[in-house]
């Protein structure tokens, strides 16, 4: 039959440690009459020596006090951090604006797919790298668009795209 493990208070632990100390009883006896192990005795007795300046340390309370405090301080910019964060997403997650957000590259998106990418078969990689660029450079310079006035994107967003083309013409 196995015994199962068995924790022993601190006051247990001091109250036999200091009998050993004492010299009331001798190690042996005290593990017989307590049913410890006397090696488990003697850990708790080095254990007990080594820590004994503890006692009289009176820094001991105050850093404790102080590294308290600057936890607490640290848990509290790290809940402003979280609180700031989640309202970010909460911002982004909002159902109001999330189709606005994409609009301009999902139309661009659907165009391209119906004016270009349904109606070629490309034989490789390169030649559909080739034909994408093509139908870029035609949707940004050739073509006109209706919502922003009938003028072609570059000469609305890239302005000094087109001045960059001109001087290079010239």
């Amino acid at each position: 039959m196995s015994r199962s493990r068995r924790n022993f208070s601190a006051e247990v632990k001091t109250n036999l440690v200091l009998q050993l100390l004492k010299g009331v009883k001798e190690l042996n006896v005290l593990a017989v009459e307590n049913d410890i192990q006397p090696n488990l005795l003697r850990n708790w007795k080095k254990e007990f020596l080594a820590n004994a300046s503890l006692a009289f340390d009176n820094k001991r309370e105050y850093n404790l006090r102080e590294k308290l405090a600057e936890e607490r301080k640290e848990k509290a910019e790290y809940a402003k951090k979280v609180a700031q964060l989640t309202m970010q997403v909460g911002r982004r997650k909002a159902g109001k604006s999330r189709w606005a957000d994409n609009i301009m590259i999902e139309r661009w998106f659907r165009s391209f797919k119906y004016e270009e990418a349904y109606l070629a078969e490309y034989a490789n990689l390169k030649e559909a790298r080739e034909a994408i660029g093509r139908y870029i450079y035609t949707y940004n310079f050739e073509r006109c668009h209706q919502s922003i006035g009938n003028k072609r994107p570059a000469e609305v967003y890239y302005p000094v795209m087109l001045l960059d083309a001109a001087r290079a013409a010239a």
